[in-house]
């Protein structure tokens, strides 16, 4: 009898387990990073035919998930890997998930997808591609998503693909921000000027900047604003405000770091000026003042 008990016990181990699955939590994130996330799959693509996004964990701790798509079909995905429980731990009821107002613009949450460049603007004007990326964030439940890096003139474009703020590309621009609303997220934008960092094949002159000389980065040689460029250049970026309220965005953002133009006037390392917009700091600060007021000027235009 013993003899068999262990021979059953031992026939009854080697059989397959049934894999039991349980829920552990649905997320507001978008469900292709969220995929890329899992797999480490580096040539991803982008999946925007799904509805909906379920994380489970089997018996063993590995993670399984299910896609709902559009057509109301299930696709069960299983890792290789075990995956901490803390990684996909999401309070739900923490503050960061709350709405938040500034000034007119209220957002579902506390969540921003910063401005980075996407690359996706071929002939520096919207894409099909943008679009889908901003409008799968949005869908993923951020409460604003930033586009990035549009330059106020063609100027100061510092890569191929980036956005030129012009009136021929609003009507893009326009589909990109209803499709960003139409998941219930804000849209941004963010409005700059790269300065001496590019070239003539990119930006179709000798760069500009703060100053005179060399950059290395591109390499070029640049050309230093004279001061009576310097209002022409400042309300640029007040007419790129106005042009990204034509669009339908809800806030703009204005590059003034990363040593682009704007920064290159603010640092003695870049700004060499002997006339009132270099030496001091009040002074290397001149320039963002005038920048600042063109832009709060077309912002007063709309209140």
């Amino acid at each position: 009898i013993a003899v068999l008990f262990l021979l059953i016990l031992l026939i009854g181990l080697a059989l397959p387990k049934e894999r039991v699955v349980t829920r552990t939590g649905q997320f507001p994130i978008a469900p292709e990073v969220l995929y890329r996330i899992i797999t480490d799959n580096n040539d991803w693509k982008y999946r925007t035919n799904l509805k909906d996004l379920v994380i489970l964990k089997d018996d063993e701790g590995m993670q399984v998930w299910d896609e709902y798509t559009e057509d109301g079909s299930v696709i069960r995905f299983t890792t290789r890997e075990k995956i901490p429980e803390t990684f996909y731990s999401f309070d739900m009821e923490s503050k960061l998930f709350t709405p938040v107002t500034f000034g007119p613009l209220t957002l579902r949450n506390r969540t921003i997808r910063s401005a980075a460049f996407e690359s996706m603007c071929p002939g520096n004007a919207p894409s099909d591609m943008l679009l889908d990326y901003h409008r799968s964030v949005a869908a993923g439940g951020i409460g604003m998503t930033t586009v990035a890096y549009a330059a106020v003139t063609q100027s100061g474009l510092s890569f191929d693909r980036q956005l030129w703020m012009r009136p021929e590309i609003i009507p893009g621009l326009r589909k990109l921000t209803d499709a960003i609303h139409a998941e219930g997220a804000a849209a941004g934008i963010q409005l700059g000027h790269c300065g001496n960092m590019s070239h003539k094949s990119i930006c179709g002159c000798m760069p500009v900047g703060a100053s005179s000389g060399f950059n290395l980065y591109s390499p070029t040689f640049v050309r230093g604003l004279r001061a009576d460029e310097l209002p022409e250049m400042a309300r640029a970026y007040g007419r790129s405000v106005n042009l990204a309220r034509e669009a339908g965005f809800d806030s703009v953002e204005i590059h003034a770091g990363h040593g682009y133009l704007i920064s290159q006037f603010l640092s003695p390392s870049t700004n060499h000026r002997k006339d009132e917009f270099g030496g001091s700091l009040q002074n290397r600060m001149r320039f963002m003042d005038m920048v600042m007021e063109e832009v709060m000027k077309e912002i007063g235009r709309a209140s």
